[in-house]
This record gives C-alpha cells, sequence and structure tokens, in this order.
C-alpha cells in the first residue's frame, strides 16, 4: 500500500522467512501480533489467556512483575510499580507530560538522568534485594522490561523465537523519543524493522485489503490512556499495466491530523477520583483526619482502581454507589453515589477538548 505524508512513500514489505510481531505500545496497555510463514495473522495471548496486556512494571523483593501480577503488586505497594513507562521515554523531568504524572498520584519517583543526558529516571522504593532496597532505571529500561515480556509471550504462543519487530508510536513523538523506542527494543533483543504511528497502522489495516472505485475519506479518533490522536486519511486506488493484463493496488495519504497528549481515559479517572477524594473527606467521622490524599499512597492506588471500575460501569448505568472497604484509617468509603450525567458534567471540559 502507497502511503503519502505529504510525498509518497512506498511501503516495500519483503517477503517474511521468519516470524516476527507487531507491538502496539499503549501507555496502560499494549497487544502483540503475530505473523508467520504459512500461517494467518495471530493476535497473542498472555499467561492469563487475555489479548491484551497492562502495561506496568512491578518490583518486589529483587524480583520483576509484569501485567496483571503488577496491578495486584501496584495496588498492595504503589511505590513498588512503574506505569506509564512510554510516556517517560526521551523527556525530561520537567517535559509537561512527566510532570504532570506527580498531579495524578503516581508515587514512582523521577528525577534526572545522572550521566548528563537531560532526560528522566526512575527510582523505585523497597523493590529491590534486600542489601539494595531501591531500584533505579532509565525509561529505556523499564520499557525494554515491558518489551521483553512482550517478545516472551509472543515466543510462548508461536513455539519459537522471535526477533523482528514493529512497534506502534504516538504521532507527537519527536526523533528523541522514537531512538528511545528503538532504544529499549534493542535493550529486549528486538530488531525493529519500523517504527509506525498509531493511527496510521489503523489506516493501513482498513485499507490493505481494499480496492476503492472512487475516493474514501475517514477519520481516525484514538483515545487511548493518556492521549488522544486524530487523523483524517484519503484513500483511492490506481491501476497499472502488468503485461495484457491491469492490476489495481490501493493507496492512501494523511490529509491532517492533531493530538492532545494529556488528554485520556485516565483524565476521566481522575475526575472520579477527586470526586470520591472529597466525597471520603466530607464523611461525618473524618472530621479533623488526615485528608486521603495525603494519607497514603495505597489509598489513592484504591481511589485509582475504583474509578475505573466506576467510569466502566456508568458506561451502561444511569448510577452507581460507590462501595470501597478500608480506604483509609481503617474506615470504608460508603453512602456516597454517582450519577452519569454528574459524571459528564464533571469531565464537560474534556469532552470539550476532543472536540476541539
Amino acid at each position: 500500500l502507497a502511503l503519502v505524508n505529504p510525498v509518497l512513500l512506498v511501503v516495500v514489505v519483503p517477503v517474511a522467512e521468519a516470524q516476527l510481531i507487531g507491538v502496539d505500545t499503549g501507555s496502560m496497555f499494549f497487544k502483540v501480533a503475530l505473523v508467520k510463514p504459512g500461517s494467518p495473522f495471530q493476535i497473542v495471548t498472555n499467561v492469563h489467556s487475555k489479548r491484551k496486556t497492562e502495561t506496568l512494571l512491578g518490583f518486589e523483593d529483587g524480583e520483576r512483575r509484569f501485567g496483571g501480577d503488577a496491578k495486584t503488586l501496584a495496588s498492595r505497594r504503589p511505590k513498588q510499580a512503574i506505569a506509564f513507562a512510554p510516556r517517560l521515554l526521551g523527556r525530561s523531568p520537567s517535559h509537561p507530560a512527566v510532570a504532570g504524572l506527580k498531579k495524578q498520584y503516581l508515587p514512582f519517583q523521577i528525577s534526572e538522568d545522572a550521566t548528563g543526558r537531560g532526560t528522566a529516571n526512575l527510582t523505585v522504593v523497597g523493590g529491590g534485594p534486600a542489601d539494595a532496597p531501591d531500584v533505579s532505571l532509565s525509561p529505556e529500561e523499564a520499557m525494554a522490561m515491558v518489551l521483553t515480556h512482550a517478545k516472551s509471550n509472543a515466543d510462548r504462543f508461536s513455539g519459537g523465537r522471535v526477533r523482528d519487530a514493529v512497534l506502534t508510536v504516538p504521532s507527537f513523538f519527536t526523533v528523541a523519543e522514537r531512538d528511545a523506542m528503538r532504544d529499549a527494543a534493542e535493550i529486549a533483543g528486538l530488531k525493529v524493522l519500523s517504527l509506525i504511528e498509531e493511527n496510521t497502522a489503523a489506516a493501513l489495516q482498513y485499507g490493505i485489503s481494499r480496492i476503492f472505485n472512487e475516493t474514501h475519506t475517514m477519520l481516525v479518533f484514538n483515545m487511548g490512556a493518556s492521549s488522544t490522536q486524530v487523523s483524517v486519511f484519503e484513500f483511492t486506488s490506481y491501476t497499472v499495466k502488468k503485461g495484457s493484463k491491469n492490476q489495481t493496488f490501493g493507496q492512501f495519504k494523511t490529509l491532517g491530523k492533531g493530538w492532545d497528549e494529556s488528554l485520556g481515559g485516565f483524565a476521566f479517572d481522575l475526575k472520579l477520583v477527586e470526586f470520591m477524594a472529597d466525597a471520603f473527606d466530607a464523611m461525618k467521622q473524618r472530621k479533623g483526619k488526615t485528608p486521603v490524599r495525603e494519607a497514603s499512597d495505597r489509598s489513592m492506588a484504591k481511589l485509582r482502581k475504583a474509578a475505573d471500575k466506576v467510569k466502566k460501569v456508568l458506561s451502561a448505568n444511569k448510577q452507581y454507589p460507590i462501595t470501597i472497604e478500608s480506604l483509609c484509617d481503617d474506615m470504608d468509603f460508603r453512602g456516597t453515589s454517582i450519577t452519569r450525567d454528574k459524571f459528564e458534567e464533571m469531565s464537560e471540559d474534556l469532552f470539550n477538548r476532543a472536540l476541539g
């Protein structure tokens, strides 16, 4: 398929001699697709038989935790888990996307890399062995661990060893951020054949097997966990003569794209986190106690987990009673309900940003 953005770039994919994977590297989840000769396109399932895996990394007693195991650890010991690793690649601690993590009640420590690169460095408190309890690593190393887990899932699923990969990246990734993703893949033992924008990958999948008799224009709206990307594509076909026959091929070009790096599903979760934190602190028996936002990282982890559940329930229900056992100071959070109308009212500024 020909990609035009803004000049014509013809992507030539050689016939694969061995299996390769495509990894959709999201901020909160990743998915892996396996392509190998003689077999149809397959989505790799993880050890829990799920088609998507949490982009989470945890450390406990010097051992790594991935996916669902890291998610469980993040609920128990929030400081020992790293979330949103792709958002940190190639960025400094002062980058808005990195600095914004501190406002989202994610307790892992971020500092400037000691090598003078100007990029962020991560510290997990209490995740290492007894003789070195803190774990310090770069975003590339953290992302490499996630990609290593993705590769191991693919190896197990395919019954072989995977070396080559195509990775998705957001539209707004800079050259430095793309290079950091490549570095992470190299550390993970993967050879990157290509980095492809997420929306372009969606357009390619849509158009790869279609022939368009007339110009077809499509908008791809992609709201992930941490960002929103929108692209407009134009699909057409062209015909070439091969011998005595004509052969028609599809092609597309990007007409325009836009994004908001800090508008994603997690922004909606935070609206609910703030609502629940205020409601909990307003309870009669909470008078005079330390606000839940300042009390413990574990309490805020429970609120983040509950917010994700409430958001999903309100997608299909008009009202939901919130209950969180032993949220803070051995006190349960009960007696508060939220309606879908209230949630939409709270999120009006986010909807307006998405429309923009």
